[in-house]
């Protein structure tokens, strides 16, 4: 069975309905005491909901990658450009979010992007 596969690994997770990348930062801080190896984030959906500059998300996906300097594996999620809040520009910003990531990932070998 698989659950008896993952027996010999420790997974962390924490999630916040609504939490931007910034809100999420004391989490990221907490997590990077237990030095992973691979690490999953997920942020950056909420940020755009609340029209935050993509400059703004960016300096808090560098703050929160400063805390993981020996982490191997870094995955982020790419933000959808399909989701619609009612305000029209969500998609503009998640592209430029999106742009930011794939900025993100060619200056750092160990980060990749998930779709």
């Amino acid at each position: 069975q698989i659950s008896d596969q993952l027996d010999a690994y420790e997974v962390s997770t924490r999630a916040v309905v609504g939490a931007t990348a910034s809100d999420m930062l004391p989490a990221a801080a907490e997590l990077a005491q237990k030095r992973p190896e691979q690490l999953v984030v997920n942020l950056g959906s909420n940020d755009v909901r609340r029209s935050f500059p993509a400059s703004q998300t960016e300096a808090d996906y560098r703050t929160l990658l400063a805390g993981f300097p020996d982490t191997q594996c870094i995955t982020f999620v790419s933000i959808n450009t399909h989701m619609d809040f009612g305000k029209g520009v969500q998609s503009k910003t998640a592209g430029a979010l999106n742009v930011v990531l794939l900025k993100l990932a060619s200056a750092d070998q160990r980060i990749s992007i998930v779709d």
